[in-house]
């Protein structure tokens, strides 16, 4: 399959896993009642979700250090907010300022934003070439 049509597939993709994530786990009536744990952990779900999706799309790429990028900016991002969630459920330590970036950062990772970062990257080392 052509690189390109594996990014807008990958696009569609992240974007309507993002769309899930807000409707059932984010901001509405419904999921006031939702207990906290079942919505972080399906916050957690919906990023490790979106990892293989970009994985795939930038797996065949030519230039393989952006399926680095990829590979490396989700498996750091995931491990901080698995050591946050497992610090902030034993200690009282972290205020709500820095659970707010926290989220931020979720929201960031969790959203088709790094692969339109990733993609635009590529055109740039392909323009540089």
């Amino acid at each position: 399959m052509e690189q390109r049509n594996k990014f807008r597939i990958a696009l569609v993709l992240i974007t309507l896993i993002c769309y899930i994530d807000y409707q059932f786990f984010g901001e509405g009536y419904a999921v006031r009642e939702i207990a906290p744990y079942i919505r972080q952990a399906g916050h957690l779900v919906i990023l490790v979700a979106v990892f293989p999706i970009g994985y795939w799309a930038w797996n065949k790429h030519p230039m393989q250090w952006l399926k680095k990028i990829w590979v490396w900016s989700y498996s750091a991002v995931i491990c901080f907010i698995l050591i946050i969630g497992l610090l902030k459920n034993m200690t009282s330590l972290m205020g709500a300022e820095f659970l707010d970036w926290v989220t931020t950062v979720r929201y960031l990772f969790s959203s088709p934003l790094p692969l339109i970062l990733i993609y635009m990257l590529s055109l740039i080392a392909q323009k540089g070439r």
